[in-house]
């Protein structure tokens, strides 16, 4: 979710003219990134190689998330745009709570690992379009797109 933010603050202030603005806040972020990896790597690589690659997700994701934080706060200053969180609240929820149900159903269903895999998969989508239905996430315009993008009549 970050990722796609930053990537769109990006654009936005490529459209506008002035990838300097956001390039000079960058530079040190990818400094940031460099040195999470190298003491999270190291401090963590005591305990197991996969507590290594830990470290090197944390720092991924903490130099992304002050990236896309400090990129929103340069287009507010800059660009005068505004950010609304509210849309990305639901799908959190939902994503959650299927998150929730596919972890409760690994324990529960037995059998064939790939069958497993794909009605955890079929149930988890289930799940989500349902929460998002019911916190009112998917509303007429997303029906007429999905039924565009299926060809449903």
């Amino acid at each position: 979710i970050v990722a796609a933010q930053a990537d769109l603050f990006a654009s936005l202030f490529y459209a506008e003219e002035k990838p300097k603005e956001y390039f000079s806040f960058l530079v040190p972020i990818i400094l940031l990134n460099v040195f999470l990896n190298f003491v999270l790597i190291i401090f963590l690589s005591k305990f197991g190689l996969i507590w290594a690659i830990c470290g090197a997700a944390i720092a991924t994701i903490v130099s992304w998330l002050i990236y896309g934080i400090g990129l929103n706060g340069l287009a507010r200053k800059k660009l005068g745009i505004r950010t609304n969180y509210s849309v990305m609240v639901k799908p959190l929820i939902a994503s959650f709570v299927m998150l929730a149900s596919i972890y409760l159903l690994k324990k529960i269903i037995q059998g064939p690992e790939i069958v497993s895999i794909l009605f955890m998969t079929v149930i988890g989508a289930l799940i989500y379009f349902l929460v998002m239905f019911l916190l009112g996430g998917i509303n007429r315009e997303d029906y007429s797109v999905l039924k565009l993008v299926l060809r449903i009549k």
